[in-house]
């Protein structure tokens, strides 16, 4: 989508020549990359939609499991519990708010 958008302003401007594509691309590619705190707001969206709708199955050894996928991906243990924590309470009170 982004690139599309890119190529989009290159034809508009008539950029036709390689290098001044390029260079156009170098000064203008800032505006159409996601930062990632943007990507992380996306992806949790995304996970606690996932988790409402397919739902988590909580087991004895899940924090094991946590711990042992976090070191699987290159993330602090610690931290992928405390996530998986904060992420899990937070379906449950959406689901049993509190009277």
């Amino acid at each position: 989508m982004y690139s599309y958008k890119l190529h989009s302003i290159y034809l508009q401007n008539k950029l036709f020549e390689d290098a001044r594509y390029e260079a156009f691309l170098a000064d203008h590619w800032k505006e159409y990359i996601m930062d990632k705190q943007r990507q992380g707001e996306i992806a949790l969206i995304y996970l606690k939609s996932k988790i409402r709708r397919e739902g988590v199955t909580i087991k004895p050894n899940m924090q094991r499991a946590t711990s042992d996928e976090a070191k699987k991906i290159g993330i602090p243990a610690e931290e992928a519990a405390e996530f998986a924590e904060i992420l899990i309470r937070e379906i449950v009170e959406e689901a049993f708010p509190k009277k």
